[in-house]
């Protein structure tokens, strides 16, 4: 480069022992001259500044390590999220911008950013055609990392992008409206010897789009010999070996099979390829790309890598005939047009399914999460690498009431399949958390007659659940018909959860003078049947004024003391 702003030290400043001005007559040459020489006289100074920070430690680490510096402080959406597309098939941010005002800090610190390609290579582009040409010019020859956030602006640099695409290696495209999908093919068919990841998302016109009227996707496997990272929304994709048996993530959310539909075996037959899938996650596209009226096959595949698997309900059929990792972590959801009332994940998941899925035997840990109308039901395995299953409900009303809650019965039927599905695990910790206050008393005594393991419970929900939980807790078990008794072989007939000796009540679960008077009656009444004396008793509450809280603590501290002999009762003030 001869650009002389990006050498040290001065980076373009002029010599600070540059001649002066002398010899001048008229009032004017000397105005000229004064002006001059004091704009010289301050260049000179900022070049002396520029001589004595040279001269700073900060100054004296080579630039290859500050370029290191300016790459952490990129911030990588992608690194942080997992998915690299939202709910809306929304392409996230490569953090390109994260690290451009530290230009502004110093010269130094300009003339390195600005001369580092590596800087330039992740490139958001939104509504600048100007940026995204800047960023490939001061990118070199670097491989590129490109997202697009705007269907326009994707569709005006098309000719740009097709100019570097042996350069690309990551190409997140946003929604395109089917009337303008022709016109990215071409470039999706080019030759990228460097793409290791691509995203490809159609828009639908709206919720009754037809998937069927997807344009064709061909992504000719040679053509992209590197690809391991694959996102498709919308689309009529292939469903080839040789596409996909390099894969490590794939993402496919409301597609159709271009040559389908398929049958559950031939689908499997391409499935059993992808070996190397780390991360799989299909969203409402089996029940469009399989053959409705194709048996199930009596076949097993392995995918030995795989550490995460998200599926809507209608890929639920995978789970008969995948042969999965003890600790993969599973994520079930159901579809959206379908009213959150109808889906009951036991009726998918039969029992020779959960036979060979580890966590449905092993969970030791579970939750019960409500957020915003949503249920989230969690078992978690005993490893040391987070596992597990998720299950996730819809409470809303899909109708003309849409958005409000009135499921209260389908609230307790999402628990008794909770503790059916897991009867087998040794669930030993239970966390409840949220809006639980759609259940009744005997919607958690049937939930606490089906862990007698349960030696820990942590309490964070709202409303009046929290004085039905603990009545559950002193009630008898429920003993559901046809089912076997999982108490039986207690000494006590007459408990739930005999082993429980850890219960922690915090967040927004509030304790007033009748919920603590109410838990002691629970507790006293556990303690009569022969319930063990419990080793934890944890209350986090708030109150407005500290001589409340401290005479809250005294009242807790007399009251549960006979129920812990040797101690173990917290009452916090809410952090």
């Amino acid at each position: 480069m001869d650009d002389p702003t990006l050498y040290g030290p001065l980076y373009g400043l002029p010599d600070p022992h540059h001649p002066s001005f002398e010899g001048l007559a008229s009032p004017q040459e000397i105005r000229h001259a004064k002006d001059t020489k004091r704009n010289l006289l301050e260049q000179q100074i900022r070049s002396l500044g520029a001589l004595r920070n040279a001269t700073l430690l900060i100054n004296q680490f080579p630039n290859e390590i500050f370029v290191e510096i300016l790459l952490m402080a990129r911030l990588d959406d992608f690194e942080q999220v997992g998915l690299h597309y939202n709910q809306d098939g929304v392409p996230r941010t490569v953090g390109t911008s994260d690290w451009l005002p530290m230009m502004r800090v110093c010269r130094r610190w300009w003339a390195v950013a600005r001369s580092t390609p590596r800087l330039w290579r992740s490139i958001d582009v939104y509504y600048s055609k100007e940026w995204l040409d800047l960023c490939i010019s001061r990118s070199a020859d670097a491989t590129l990392e490109l997202s697009f956030h705007d269907e326009d602006m994707t569709l005006l640099a098309i000719p740009t992008v097709i100019s570097v695409a042996h350069r690309i290696s990551r190409l997140l495209l946003p929604g395109i409206w089917n009337i303008n999908f022709k016109r990215i093919t071409p470039l999706l068919e080019l030759q990228m010897p460097n793409l290791v990841e691509i995203g490809v998302v159609r828009s639908f016109e709206s919720d009754f789009d037809d998937p069927r009227a997807a344009v064709p996707l061909e992504l000719p496997p040679d053509h992209f010999p590197v690809l391991s990272i694959l996102h498709l929304d919308g689309v009529a994709m292939p469903w080839t070996s040789t596409l996909l048996s390099n894969l490590s993530f794939l993402e496919i959310t409301d597609c159709i099979i271009k040559d389908g539909p398929l049958t559950l075996s031939a689908f499997l037959d391409v499935l059993r390829s992808c070996t190397r899938l780390e991360e799989l996650h299909l969203s409402e596209f089996l029940s469009e790309a399989l053959d409705d009226n194709a048996p199930i096959p009596n076949t097993m595949i392995t995918l030995p890598k795989l550490r995460k698997l998200t599926i809507t309900i209608d890929a639920v059929p995978l789970l008969h005939c995948l042969r999965l990792p003890i600790d993969v972590d599973i994520f079930i959801t159901p579809q959206w047009e379908i009213p959150g009332e109808e889906i009951f994940f036991q009726q998918y998941i039969p029992l020779e399914s959960k036979n060979h899925i580890a966590i449905f035997q092993s969970a030791t840990y579970g939750r019960i999460l409500v957020h915003d109308d949503i249920m989230y039901i969690i078992a978690q395995g005993a490893l040391q690498r987070p596992h597990g299953i998720t299950l996730q409900y819809d409470l809303r009303e899909h109708g003309p009431l849409e958005g409000l809650v009135l499921l209260t019965p389908f609230f307790g039927r999402a628990l008794s399949e909770f503790s059916d599905m897991f009867a087998s695990a040794p669930i030993d910790s239970l966390m409840l958390d949220g809006n639980t206050t759609y259940a009744s008393q005997d919607d958690w005594r049937v939930l606490f007659s089906r862990l007698p393991k349960l030696e820990s419970l942590t309490l964070s929900c709202t409303g009046k659940s929290l004085a039905d939980m603990f009545r559950a807790l002193a009630a008898p078990p429920i003993l559901t018909p046809n089912v076997p008794n999982p108490q039986a072989s207690q000494s006590s007939s007459v408990l739930v959860c005999p082993k429980l000796r850890a219960v922690e009540i915090s967040g927004d679960a509030r304790c007033s003078d009748t919920d603590l008077a109410n838990i002691h009656r629970s507790l006293q009444l556990r303690a009569i049947n022969g319930a063990p004396p419990l080793r934890t008793l944890w209350f986090e509450t708030m109150h407005e004024s500290e001589p409340a809280f401290l005479a809250r603590q005294v009242l807790a501290a007399q009251m549960f003391a006979e129920l812990m002999p040797d101690g173990g009762g917290r009452f916090d003030r809410e952090k």
